[in-house]
């Protein structure tokens, strides 16, 4: 595949990874089905949110990773960190900051009650920046930085 870049994700925390995740797919849903409604309803979130929820169910939906097999295995047996990888474009580094920013700018209308779907837990916050943080870094030509479990730093 040209053009992709592999980017390694040292050490990633399995239940925090998931339920980040999960969650952040609820935010996606949600500005989904805003994007999807009336006009006046639109008018109430700035068009960037939109068009992140967009790009997000285009762009990064489609990233696989590599070795998912024995990443399920591995999680079977009770692993609660692992390693990956995934193909990104040589380009994905300005979007993966730009998704941080937009992402941040969300979990603020969380916070607020503007959107039904909860603000993120301090720490579903950390993985996300760590996750595409090293997107923006490896790109950068920066080699991985394992995660590491903010209880134990």
């Amino acid at each position: 595949m040209s053009g992709l870049v592999r980017v390694r994700f040292v050490n990633a925390p399995v239940r925090l990874m998931l339920d980040a995740n999960r969650h952040q797919q609820e935010l996606v849903r949600e500005l989904t089905l805003i994007h999807l409604s009336e006009a006046a309803t639109k008018q109430e979130l700035p068009a960037r949110l939109l068009e992140m929820a967009e790009r997000h169910r285009e762009e990064f939906s489609s990233l696989a990773f590599r070795r998912r097999t024995e990443i399920a295995e591995e999680i079977q047996r009770g692993a609660t960190h692992v390693d990956l990888e995934i193909d990104v474009p040589a380009g994905a580094g300005p979007a993966a900051a730009e998704m941080q920013a937009i992402l941040a700018e969300a979990d603020e209308f969380c916070r607020r009650g503007e959107l039904l779907t909860l603000a993120p837990p301090r720490e579903f916050v950390e993985f996300r920046e760590w996750f595409l943080g090293e997107i923006v870094r490896q790109l950068d030509g920066c080699p991985p930085a394992p995660w590491q479990d903010s209880a134990a730093a």
